[in-house]
């Protein structure tokens, strides 16, 4: 099991019962104030002590330097003569030469698409760490990691003054991001209708929002009305004319949305519902819709019944959810809280489900896909994908001995036979599909960067980030088999693609 192991600590609710819904972790942003970069001083006269900035070259410029006054004891501004190279993947080494660099205020600016990254000169002696972004920095010479999201003009400023390299172009594109508090608990479903476009729906305090990432790093969002009642669990499916349209339960009721990506028109289907989800197969669309211990399948317009089966989950089984692959397979999954032999009153919550294949009437085996939450079961949310694998994101309870406010969730996957790194080797590991394909995202222990490709295919993935970003949020397959991710850094969104 991989992706997030810590107890959240800071809730706001999803706007439902705990119990039917689950909390809402808020994370932090993690970004600095990009204010404290400040701005060039004013050119002006040299002070008595004083010299000017020297004339920049190879795509430097001179450094600028205000007088501080008749004592003319400033220190000189940093002057850029080069930067190289200005053109590479993230985490590329670049080298600026120049001078003055040394200055206790001295910072490394790298341009952005919303804020400028800022640097400081790190302490003598700094921990070197696969995600250091600097790796070296002296009086004349600065060596540094390319970071995501950067893309631009390089910049070295100081109290004195600043001094401006080249621009450097990163080879996959940052686009334009979206602020929200997006990550993968409120993230309900998410499909690629067309090259290089991810559809993700999303609910909670980011919701109800589907968020569209496009060809060019851009993303577009669409509100839909998803009744009064926050909903856990959505199926987003493409159709044969390549729109998205999806099913979703709320308030006991199905409810169908269509075109996703257009009007995202939603509408009360009046079926009742407890859990529901659906796709598109050689018929046309369905749904399967869950109510005590019974799972129906209907179909548009007239929601009649054509296939009804035993549920197969437990009688009060917690965190009961159902999903719906793009293969057409349906998932049945629960929760399982196991007791611990000690202390006594510590549990450990695991999810579980069953997968019926297209065209069959009886559910494979239990598999666990993933464990270890602590400690009551709350809420599960799975997303299948081929040949049986299948993803989860659950939070529990943490009740321990006393009553406890904090949420612990956690993802589990179960593949079809390929070696999953461990933790040691990844420290994040999100699985995207379409009906034949799983791409896979990681963050990489070893370099700090975010590799993307065919699931269980090394050789076949490639650096996309530097360093890692705040979270992997989802992964698409689109109808070429390349995958795409949005992530979130800092307090933004972004859908990266390719140059």
């Amino acid at each position: 099991m991989f992706g997030a192991r810590s107890v959240f600590t800071v809730l706001a609710l999803l706007g439902c019962s705990a119990l039917a819904c689950g909390p809402e972790v808020v994370e932090g942003t993690g970004d600095g104030d990009p204010s404290s970069n400040g701005t060039s001083g004013a050119n002006g006269t040299n002070g008595t002590n004083g010299t000017s900035g020297a004339s920049g070259t190879s795509g430097g410029t001179s450094g600028s330097y205000e007088d501080p006054g008749s004592t003319g004891t400033s220190r000189p501004p940093p002057v850029i003569t080069s930067v190289s190279p200005l053109a590479g993947d993230y985490g590329t080494e670049v080298t600026v030469t120049g001078d003055n660099f040394d200055d206790a205020t001295a910072t490394l600016v790298l341009s952005g698409g919303v804020e400028p990254l800022s640097f400081a000169m790190p302490a003598q002696g700094t921990e070197s760490k696969p995600s250091n972004v600097i790796t070296k920095w002296s009086k004349t010479e600065i060596k540094f990691r390319y970071p995501f999201p950067a893309e631009g003009v390089v910049r070295v400023t100081s109290t004195a003054g600043q001094a401006e390299g080249g621009a450097f172009v990163p080879s996959w594109t940052p686009g334009v991001p979206l602020s929200g508090a997006f990550n993968r608990q409120p993230l309900l479903a998410v499909v690629s209708p067309a090259a290089g476009t991810t559809v993700a729906a999303f609910d909670g305090i980011t919701g109800p929002l589907i968020v569209i990432g496009k060809p060019d790093g851009s993303i577009e969002t669409k509100a839909f009305d998803r009744g009064s009642t926050s909903i856990l669990t959505m199926s987003l499916y493409v159709t044969p004319s390549g729109t998205v349209d999806g099913f979703f339960s709320s308030g006991g009721v199905l409810w169908r949305l269509t075109d996703a990506t257009g009007s995202a028109t939603t509408a009360s289907t009046g079926v009742a519902a407890a859990f529901a989800a659906g796709g598109h197969d050689a018929t046309g669309p369905y749904a399967w819709i869950k109510n005590g211990t019974t799972v129906q399948r209907v179909r548009p317009p007239g929601w009649a019944v054509d296939q009804t089966l035993t549920d197969p989950t437990p009688a009060s089984a917690p965190g009961q959810s159902i999903a719906v692959g793009p293969d057409n397979a349906l998932f049945v999954g629960w929760g399982v809280n196991e007791t611990g032999s000690f202390p006594f009153y510590d549990h450990t919550a695991s999810a579980v489900g069953r997968r019926l294949r297209p065209g069959q009437t009886a559910f494979d085996a239990v598999r666990k896909v993933g464990g270890g939450a602590d400690d009551k079961m709350i809420w599960t949310r799975f997303r299948p994908g081929p040949d049986g694998r299948a993803a989860a994101y659950f939070c529990a309870s943490d009740t321990g001995f006393l009553a406890s406010a904090t949420v612990d969730c956690q993802e589990g996957y179960v593949g079809n036979g390929t070696s999953v790194p461990s933790s040691s080797q990844a420290s994040e590991y999100v699985v995207g599909y379409n009906a034949t394909t799983a791409v896979a995202a990681s963050c990489e222990v070893a370099t700090a960067k975010l590799n993307l490709g065919p699931e269980g295919q090394t050789a076949q993935q490639v650096s996309t980030i530097f360093p890692c970003p705040s979270a992997i949020v989802a992964v698409s397959v689109d109808p070429t088999s390349a995958g795409h991710v949005l992530v979130r850094s800092g307090k933004y969104l972004y859908a990266p693609r390719k140059r």
